[in-house]
């Protein structure tokens, strides 16, 4: 929680640094005066009110930066008034830097952590490093390599630099010097103060009982319930429902009203009405062994659209009709450039359940397989090939350029449907 409240507590840092030794590796636990005293300065300090302003978009908007030897600090001002702070250490190696290039990451870590608040508009960066301003009005191919990149990440923003007296940059100047030596606490530390406590709301009590209802409701989340209460077993011992709490079961816990949590985060019961789990086709051992088949109309035209469940590849076929004896025609034609497929997948709808397409399959030895009806799931490979196909189709007419297989499929073979065929 202390991390979480980092934004609107200055110096955060500074008080920790005790509580954060006892979280290395290899450290005894030794709570002592010290640590007993920054541990109730750090909930005082978390209680007090911020001092900070609600952002309002109508505003200008100042992102204030500075840079010491040991971190960059940075706070979003709004008429002189603070939104947030954002503050950060250097590795070893960023120590090192010259401090022209101390202070370009500075202002380039002050618009990027700030990026919900400068992207997309003027922002105003206050810095007390005056060679910034002319470095930024210089030719890049002037400048150093390394300053070259640093002056890149500028262009994204619209900001108009402002040269401040280091005296006057007085929380910039605080927080660059704030500091601790622990990096990876402040890493830790920076992604969780992103969060913006404002946004936060509270579940209402009709929410919270319909959450506990579902997970009365729910047998896997009672198992898991039950195990939280009584232990959990070894995993190879576990359900297989279960194991995906088995690796976090130290973290759970529940509420007297039974909900299941994990830290602060609420375990989502099971939704009810679940799809069942897609049992993927049996891969061909050939091209054109089995294909699907469906129709789709575009601008009033209708096409019949056949593709491998091996290869992927497509064939597109205007149509006249869509009547059995036409389906047909045009079946015969691909069959005679790629070969007669041993199972062809379809809907069951006209005119597949004619006598004549029955009739046709049988005599070329075709095997015929219908899907469910009202589950175009089931023959998901074409369902998702005439989606693409009808946007390729329909971006080409918006572009005046007609292409119907030569976009989709290789060229070799010259004896294709024509353009002129589709009558757009």
């Amino acid at each position: 929680m202390v991390t979480y409240l980092a934004k609107f507590t200055p110096h955060l840092s500074n008080l920790t640094h005790n509580l954060r030794q006892l979280l290395k590796k290899d450290s005894v636990w030794i709570w002592d005066v010290n640590t007993e005293r920054d541990f109730e300065l750090i909930k005082q300090a978390i209680m007090k009110s911020p001092c900070l302003k609600f952002f309002d978009k109508n505003k200008e908007v100042t992102v204030s930066v500075d840079a010491s030897k040991n971190g960059l600090g940075s706070v979003l001002l709004q008429e002189s008034q603070p939104v947030a702070h954002g503050f950060v250490s250097l590795t070893q190696t960023q120590q090192h830097y010259s401090q022209i290039e101390k202070e370009l990451k500075a202002v380039i870590y002050g618009l990027e952590h700030f990026n919900h608040y400068t992207y997309g508009r003027i922002v105003t960066v206050q810095t007390d490093h005056k060679p910034i301003l002319g470095l930024s009005k210089k030719p890049y191919d002037t400048i150093y390599p390394r300053l070259q990149c640093m002056l890149l990440r500028f262009n994204t923003y619209n900001i108009q630099l402002e040269y401040v007296p280091g005296k006057n940059l007085t929380i910039a100047y605080a927080l660059s010097r704030a500091q601790s030596t622990t990096d990876k606490f402040d890493e830790v530390l920076g992604q969780e103060a992103t969060v913006r406590i404002n946004l936060l709301t509270q579940a209402s009590p009709t929410k919270w009982e319909e959450i506990a209802k579902r997970t009365t409701d729910d047998p896997e989340m009672q198992d898991v319930l039950f195990h939280i209460n009584n232990g959990w077993p070894e995993k190879r011992k576990t359900k297989i429902a279960e194991q995906p709490y088995w690796h976090c079961k130290e973290e759970l816990y529940s509420t007297k009203e039974r909900i299941i949590c994990r830290g602060q985060r609420l375990v989502k019961y099971r939704r009810e009405n679940q799809k069942e789990i897609l049992i993927n086709p049996e891969i061909p051992g050939r091209p054109w062994q089995k294909v699907a088949c469906d129709f789709f109309c575009l601008k009033g035209k209708e096409h019949l659209l056949m593709i491998d469940y091996l290869s992927k590849y497509v064939e597109l076929k205007p149509l006249n009709s869509t009547t059995a004896q036409s389906v047909v025609t045009v079946m015969k034609s691909i069959y005679a450039t790629h070969g007669i497929p041993e199972d062809l997948v379809s809907d069951g709808g006209p005119p597949f359940n004619s006598n004549l397409m029955t009739n046709f399959f049988r005599e070329w030895g075709i095997k015929h397989h219908d899907t469910p009806p009202h589950f175009p799931r089931a023959n998901g490979q074409i369902e998702r090939a005439v989606q693409t196909v009808k946007n390729y189709l329909t971006k080409a007419a918006e572009e005046e350029k007609i292409c119907m297989l030569y976009c989709l499929t290789t060229g070799y073979n010259q004896q294709r449907t024509c353009h002129h065929q589709l009558n757009y």
